[in-house]
């Protein structure tokens, strides 16, 4: 009889000591989610003393308490009932959209990412076509201005009187006046 509570003992233990694992892990998650329920309450305390913030810079005396009539209208349960279905629908829909931008933003991101792809190669290109112009317009300076040398060394050669001495004679070519 001991050996059996022995035998069963051990394997209590085993078991329970097999299960502290998947125990540890259940209990961080409780812990998270616990801190994220602290977090909600403390936003949500936040939220209801800015609107108390808020609802204090209107004047009060506005606020006075409508003179009930005996001829009105009684309570209906139903009108509530109404109201709350009707927020329990916008909440379904507001959740449908949520859901569906959920799903967008990785289609949008990736459409930003062309976009921003697109975008540098026509920067890379516009950047080689300018740098191409700009090459280009040296280029064609640079020509303009040998051909203008040229042109101007044949045209002052031919036409023009020389200023200079012969060295043979040491007298000015230049002719005389």
């Amino acid at each position: 009889m001991f050996d059996g509570l022995a035998v069963e003992r051990t394997n209590l233990l085993a078991n329970l000591a097999a299960e502290e694992n998947n125990l540890k892990g259940t209990l961080v998650e409780l812990r998270q989610t616990l801190n994220a329920g602290t977090d909600l309450t403390k936003s949500s305390d936040q939220l209801v003393r800015s609107l108390d913030t808020f609802m204090g810079r209107f004047d009060t005396g506005t606020n006075t308490p409508a003179v009930t009539t005996t001829n009105a209208r009684p309570f209906e349960i139903l009108d509530y009932a109404a109201v709350a279905k009707e927020v329990t629908t916008t909440i379904k829909e507001l959740n449908v959209t949520m859901n569906s931008v959920d799903k967008a933003v990785p289609k949008l991101q990736q459409a930003g990412q062309d976009f921003e792809s697109a975008g540098n190669r026509l920067l890379g290109r516009l950047f080689l076509l300018g740098a191409g112009l700009i090459a280009f317009l040296l280029a064609g300076t640079f020509l303009a201005a040998l051909a203008y040398r040229r042109l101007a060394g044949k045209s002052s050669s031919s036409g023009s009187v020389s200023l200079t001495r012969d060295p043979d004679t040491q007298k000015s070519t230049a002719p005389r006046i």
